[in-house]
């Protein structure tokens, strides 16, 4: 697995990164545990950015796709 976009949370307590294998991946910085999942795109995820409320974050794939996901 190789990672291709990481970035904060705006209050500093999560992790989100995405790469090669399609998925969006939140860690939890406290636990150091992963707390979701998911596959997100067809193709490899290349970049996210989070909204400044941390209510939102978008991810961008070679599948030509953008997605806003609701971060809860």
């Amino acid at each position: 697995f190789s990672t291709t976009g990481v970035s904060f949370s705006p209050d500093g307590q999560k992790i989100i990164n995405v790469g090669w294998d399609k998925t969006v991946k939140i860690w939890n910085l406290n636990s150091g545990k992963r707390e979701k999942m998911f596959k997100a795109h067809q193709l490899l995820i290349y970049d996210l950015a989070l909204s400044p409320d941390n209510q939102y974050f978008i991810t961008t794939s070679l599948d030509n796709t953008l997605k806003i996901w609701q971060a809860d």
